[in-house]
């Protein structure tokens, strides 16, 4: 019922589109080809290579160089327990870490605000890791917004909640150090920054 539905509403999307439009060829094309969803089921493996194939290829980039972060959990009951579980993966930085409770203006150098955010679905708990950064827009240099510049999410029961939150944030760090591996193994080493502490 639901694919038939969705089916529909692909086709009044498509038919809103303004005849002679480029987007009407392409609209009209992916609703030709939509396929039932009984021919293919993503199953965890994929959805998770797919996961991958997203932060690798899109998300990567925007970690490389970081100074510092703030990291918090919000809408989440047991927020400090969740807090605890982020830091002791996130130690592994060796950057300035900040938690959100603590986190005063000006705090130099953050970065990054790192979010986790549990929302309640009917049957279980979506969890959202969000990286927040300063970003200027290209069309407009001088423009700047905050804008998430890495995401990551899972589904977990109340009792998987901290087991959630800790791969994700195992993930981010993984991430965070694989960027930054490419970014100095592509630099010639006489260019290299010295870190001075």
């Amino acid at each position: 019922m639901k694919v038939k539905r969705l089916y529909a509403i692909a086709i009044l999307l498509a038919a809103a589109v303004p005849v002679g439009s480029p987007w009407r060829t392409q609209a009209e094309s992916r609703v030709a080809t939509t396929s039932s969803a009984s021919e293919k089921t993503l199953t965890v493996d994929d959805v998770n290579a797919k996961r991958n194939t997203v932060r690798r290829d899109l998300m990567l980039d925007s970690l490389k160089d970081m100074r510092g972060l703030a990291y918090g959990a919000i809408h989440a009951e047991n927020s400090a327990e969740l807090e605890k579980t982020m830091v002791q993966k996130l130690k592994q930085l060796d950057i300035p870490l900040h938690p959100f409770s603590r986190l005063k203006t000006g705090a130099k150098p953050v970065d990054g605000l790192l979010e986790v955010k549990v929302s309640k679905v009917p049957t279980a708990n979506y969890v959202q890791l969000n990286l927040f950064q300063w970003v200027s827009l290209l069309r407009q240099p001088k423009t700047e917004v905050r804008a998430v510049t890495y995401h990551d999410g899972l589904l977990c029961d109340d009792a998987g909640l901290n087991d959630a939150v800790a791969k994700l944030t195992d993930q981010f760090v993984i991430d965070v150090l694989k960027a930054n591996q490419k970014a100095s193994a592509s630099t010639p080493p006489n260019s290299r920054v010295r870190k001075i502490r």
